[in-house]
């Protein structure tokens, strides 16, 4: 029984989403040509890491340094969440998470 050569099959699988489409808001604020946008995106990504380590006392360090780059309308929050870290970890956790989308959301989109 002879076996016939398979067609090439090029790309496998249908994309649901572009790439594009992928990119979250810190993984872009990260790369952005403004150093301002670049700390924020960093420190949120610090943040993130801080959540998930269970490090709170970092937690709040970082939330500390946003106030000196983020939006002023942001800082009461900020302060307040860093307030959070030294006493209810369970709700610091949860501003975070809405209070960084927040932040990321206050810098200019990537040019």
């Amino acid at each position: 029984m002879q076996v016939g050569r398979a067609a090439p099959l090029g790309c496998v699988g249908t994309p649901l989403v572009s790439l594009q489409g992928m990119e979250n808001r810190a993984r872009i604020a990260r790369h952005s040509r403004d150093p301002q946008t670049r700390m924020i995106g960093k420190l949120c990504l610090g943040g993130d890491w801080a959540c998930a380590n269970g490090n709170l006392g970092a937690l709040g360090e970082i939330a500390e340094r946003l106030i000196t780059c983020s939006p002023k309308a942001l800082h009461r929050e900020l302060a307040g969440l860093s307030d959070l870290c030294r006493g209810d970890p369970d709700r610091a956790t949860a501003a975070w998470v809405q209070l960084k989308n927040r932040v990321l959301g206050s810098v200019a989109p990537a040019a």
